[in-house]
């Protein structure tokens, strides 16, 4: 269940770092679908050793911006998906006449 879990994370990871990293292509060269996947492993050994607690290879400090990453990145992604989910309730107990009403109010 857990490696499910982290190849959810690690395929959302991927497509939001590699969509920021194809907008700037002057900034960050010809590759930018590699760099998202390096970006994107590093960040997944950041946060398996964040959660894990396993003695091992002492790497925290060097992978720590990455885990940080991690973690704000599904945050926001979350949020964004609860208030999308709230404004789509939102939006479906208007009826048609307070939409059309709604729009002419705001131009």
């Amino acid at each position: 269940m857990l490696t499910l879990i982290y190849i959810v994370i690690f395929v959302i990871l991927f497509l939001i770092i590699s969509n920021v990293l194809a907008e700037n292509t002057s900034v960050f060269g010809d590759y930018p679908k590699v760099l998202a996947f390096c970006v994107t492993v590093l960040c997944m050994i950041g946060m398996s050793e964040a959660f894990s607690g396993i003695e091992g290879i002492e790497v925290n400090v060097v992978v720590l911006p990455y885990a940080a990453l991690v973690i704000s990145v599904i945050f926001v992604f979350l949020l964004k998906a609860i208030l999308w989910v709230f404004r789509k309730k939102e939006g479906s107990s208007f009826s048609a006449k307070e939409k059309s009403s709604s729009k002419q109010s705001r131009r």
